[in-house]
């Protein structure tokens, strides 16, 4: 996976991480020379005995066949019925084996394998056309297939030990299991890795998994339909072309043609609140702790100084007490400080209290 960087109009840079395709392993071409050195002497006896049995049944077939179609041309060839299976039967061996030559030298042109494959249908068709009963057309047809057989083993084995197989690696085919369990997905999974050449089927699913988590992220940022016209057009082309990132941030592709969208949570907390409007949430200041009588106390006399009358209201003035609790103050305070209040002062007090 590699990073591109664009730039949008307003100068702003954006960079998306892009898939990347693993690059196709060619077939190692050397494989299959070092398998058959690879073998042991058992193998080696049975791979042998394996191929004579083989050259035995293409020579069955082969004769039988030349039997079949020379009776079948003799009314018309006359004495050079012969020709007909001799030229038809090692057509089939001679142009094989001049493909091969001409792929050893690169030279090998596209519709020659489709000469020997002509005259295969040419001899089968030619064995069975004088048959009556299937039991004869079966037959005939089965024998010449023989001859088929070996001539096309023996040029796969040729093929593969001169290197001549394709370095291109085959596309890897889709278990049946997942048609069967997931017949629409697996088929656009299908026709993705047709379109842009993914052989492989472990990084096609990787593939799928990536574009399905890049749709998911695409949905949550513009909407679940609407990121179809809302998201930006070049994470759009990347997310059809199957290259968009999971981890790819769209809402950054470019400022301008990003959607606005409501402000965030966060920005809307840090908005100054209006004024007469209470703030949302829960109120997170406490209620002071109540005071006793032992600290209103304390607090006048940390402010009394000698030649200052004691009175409730001068207690209300340096503590802000209620006024119901300044008299029981002002009373603990002289008796500390060993100060009498004044009669008339008291009496006015006292009356004012009861007022």
């Amino acid at each position: 996976m590699t990073t591109t960087t664009t730039y949008d109009g307003a100068g702003s840079v954006a960079r998306l991480p892009v898939w990347t395709p693993a690059k196709d392993t060619p077939h190692n071409g050397n494989r299959a020379g070092s398998d058959l050195q690879a073998l042991s002497t058992w193998w080696r006896r049975a791979a042998i005995g394996t191929g004579v049995l083989t050259l035995l049944l293409g020579v069955i077939g082969l004769v039988n066949s030349y039997q079949a179609v020379k009776h079948a041309a003799e009314p018309m060839f006359g004495w050079l019925a012969w020709t007909v299976p001799v030229g038809i039967d090692l057509g089939i061996a001679v142009f094989t084996g001049l493909d091969l030559v001409l792929a050893k030298l690169n030279m090998r042109p596209a519709w020659l394998r489709l000469v020997p494959w002509s005259l295969v249908g040419v001899t089968i068709y030619l064995n069975i056309a004088d048959e009556d009963t299937w039991f004869g057309r079966v037959g005939h047809a089965v024998l010449p297939a023989l001859w088929v057989v070996a001539v096309e083993v023996a040029t796969h084995a040729i093929r593969t030990h001169a290197r001549l197989t394709s370095t291109k690696k085959r596309m890897d085919r889709i278990r049946v299991s997942r048609w069967l369990l997931a017949p629409v997905p697996t088929l656009g999974l299908w026709r993705r890795m047709v379109l842009w050449e993914v052989r492989s089927y472990p990084d096609a699913l990787a593939r799928e998994r990536d574009r399905l988590l890049a749709k998911t992220r695409l949905q949550d940022t513009y909407g679940s339909v609407s990121w179809r016209w809302k998201a930006p057009r070049r994470a759009r082309a990347l997310y059809r072309l199957g290259e968009l990132a999971p981890t790819a941030q769209h809402e950054q592709v470019t400022a301008a043609e990003a959607p606005v969208r409501d402000e965030p949570t966060a920005a809307r907390r840090q908005r100054p609140a209006r004024a007469g409007r209470k703030p949302a949430g829960r109120k997170t200041t406490r209620k002071p702790a109540r005071k006793l009588l032992a600290d209103y106390v304390a607090d006048a006399r940390a402010v009394w100084t000698p030649g200052i009358e004691v009175t409730p209201a001068w207690v209300r003035s340096v503590t802000d007490c209620a006024r119901g609790t300044s008299k029981a103050v002002a009373d603990a305070l002289r008796t500390e400080v060993g100060t009498p209040a004044a009669a008339g002062n008291r009496t006015a007090e006292n009356g004012r209290e009861a007022g």
